[in-house]
């Protein structure tokens, strides 16, 4: 019989003794079943308690316009682990969360989790008094200055509805929101509560009895915020934002609601009072602070519009395009795990998709030390054949590098500037 030598066989008794691993795939769905898309979720956020996972966030929609239905989430020493999903809406608040435990075993592990939503139930008074006995039949609704709409998109909401006064109101994100509630009697305002605070659990319903007051204004509230070509202020690189009230179908026009700060108390946008009920539309210019001067760099070429109810506030998404050039620069830079390692490859290869959902060939860059750590799309403030920039906006990433992978990562490339992003490998 052959005999092991005693530091073979120390050998041999630690590989047998190491700690196994296997991989976990999470599938995800929300609402009772539905995707991502469905359910209005534009970004997946993933987290398993006691572990680091980068990244711990997917976007819904892939570059290739399909929906995002789950993620594999890394290699995980054999256990049960609780792991967490919340769906993000496009303002990154937390609409849907569900936590389950997940068992990682031999040869791998393949769960799914299904993401409910928070809700809240009016029951309504008027001066402490029933729809029948005040003779209100029609209630119209805004939460957070967007109106609720019933299936015909119509805003008048039923007062009672087989025998209860009031409605539940669904999805909604943990947190307090402000409804805004108008009766009417005969098609004219009759009582009305504005700003009226629910504070909503995700995953749970929350009952309140809001009693609206005999009416009192006649204007309405605009709600605005706003992007540009898909970004923030701070990723758009824009300073001052003009806002101009009922312009032209080119967003050119308009009256003058004068200059504000691009973004306040960490809003992109601002509230303006005293909008006259009825359908009204709104645009904006984004301008950029230099040494030289003020830049315009961005411009509404699609106004927003919406209908305004007195005493209520509508609340709209405005998206400013670029001006020309349309294009700028930025420096990206790899960020691997564990000290910088690059997954024992020398080179990065990847795959870009611009704002426009196009995406180009896989290409390669340095993956090291210094100047070679990223890769930088040249812009100086001119196109040249060295320095030719891209174009503007929101791109998407995919990145591999020997072991490590960065998956629809996201960098901005704000018009006329340079700017700057780190990629994440996992």
């Amino acid at each position: 019989m052959r005999k092991l030598s005693f530091t073979a066989a120390l050998l041999a008794l630690a590989a047998c003794g190491a700690p196994q691993r296997a991989d976990l795939t999470l599938d995800w769905t929300f609402d009772g079943g539905r995707t991502c898309a469905q359910a209005g979720v534009a970004i997946i956020q993933v987290d398993v308690e006691g572990e680091i996972l980068n990244p711990n966030r997917f976007a819904c929609q892939a570059g290739s316009g399909t929906v995002n239905t789950g993620a594999y989430l890394g290699s995980f020493l054999l256990g049960t682990y609780n792991v967490t999903v919340s769906g993000l809406d496009g303002a990154s608040n937390v609409v849907y969360r569900a936590s389950k435990s997940v068992q990682v075993k031999v040869g791998g592990t393949r769960d799914a989790l299904d993401a409910p939503a928070g809700s809240a139930t009016l029951r309504w008074t008027f001066g402490g008094k029933s729809c029948a006995a005040t003779g209100v039949s029609v209630v119209r609704v805004s939460v957070d200055g967007q109106s609720l709409l019933d299936e015909a998109n119509n805003p008048d909401l039923p007062c009672s509805q087989r025998g209860v006064d009031g409605i539940t109101v669904s999805p909604l994100t943990a947190g307090t929101h402000a409804f805004d509630l108008t009766g009417y009697v005969n098609g004219q305002v009759a009582y009305n509560l504005q700003g009226y605070g629910v504070t909503v659990a995700l995953a749970k319903d929350t009952a309140v009895a809001p009693d609206l007051a005999v009416a009192a204004p006649t204007t309405g509230t605009a709600d605005l915020r706003w992007t540009f070509v898909g970004m923030t202020c701070a990723e758009a690189k824009v300073d001052v934002v003009r806002v101009f009230f009922d312009p032209a179908a080119d967003g050119s026009g308009g009256q003058d609601l004068g200059p504000g700060a691009c973004s306040t108390g960490g809003v992109d946008g601002l509230a303006f009072d005293g909008v006259p009920p009825g359908t009204h539309s709104f645009s904006i210019t984004g301008v950029r602070r230099t040494a030289s001067g003020d830049a315009l760099v961005y411009t509404t070429r699609v106004p927003a519009s919406g209908p305004f109810q007195v005493g209520a506030t509508t609340k709209l998404e405005l998206s400013a395009d670029t001006t020309p050039p349309g294009k700028g620069g930025v420096a990206l830079t790899w960020q691997f795990p564990a000290g910088g390692s690059c997954g024992g490859a020398s080179s990065v290869s990847y795959t870009l998709t611009d704002p426009t959902g196009h995406s180009y060939a896989p290409q390669t860059a340095g993956c090291g030390g210094g100047s070679a750590n990223g890769l930088d799309f040249c812009w100086t403030g001119s196109s040249t054949a060295s320095c030719p920039g891209i174009m503007a906006g929101l791109w998407t990433i995919n990145a591999t590098a020997g072991s490590k992978s960065a998956r629809n990562a996201f960098f901005a490339v704000p018009n006329d500037e340079h700017g700057a992003a780190t990629i994440q490998f996992q």
